[in-house]
């Protein structure tokens, strides 16, 4: 596999896929809202698959358009994927982990 260097191109702030990062990261809060407070879950996945569209977009958008910037190669590694922040111990305080997933640590 190939892995595909990328240089900085541009110190702007205000860029489309910057702002792509910056709801990724929002998300993060709203999703743990959605699962924790009135148990959403449908809004949940949601948030989630959102999540994941936004990560691939603003690599996509990045790249295409030359708009790779030091902010947004921060804001990419802050903004979790979808897959990440781990969502199971969400659900798992609420007792619904499948597979007993973090239920290890309970007596």
């Amino acid at each position: 596999m190939k892995v595909q260097q990328t240089e900085v191109s541009s110190d702007r702030i205000v860029t489309v896929p910057n702002a792509l990062s910056a709801l990724r990261l929002a998300g993060v809060p709203l999703f743990l809202w959605l699962v924790l407070g009135p148990h959403e879950d449908g809004w949940a996945v949601a948030v989630l698959a959102l999540a994941g569209l936004t990560d691939w977009l603003d690599g996509y958008l990045a790249r295409r358009t030359g708009q790779i910037t030091r902010l947004g190669q921060l804001l990419d590694r802050g903004a979790p994927p979808p897959h990440g922040p781990d969502p199971r111990p969400a659900v798992a305080h609420r007792d619904r982990a499948p597979l007993g997933a973090g239920r290890a640590a309970r007596p």
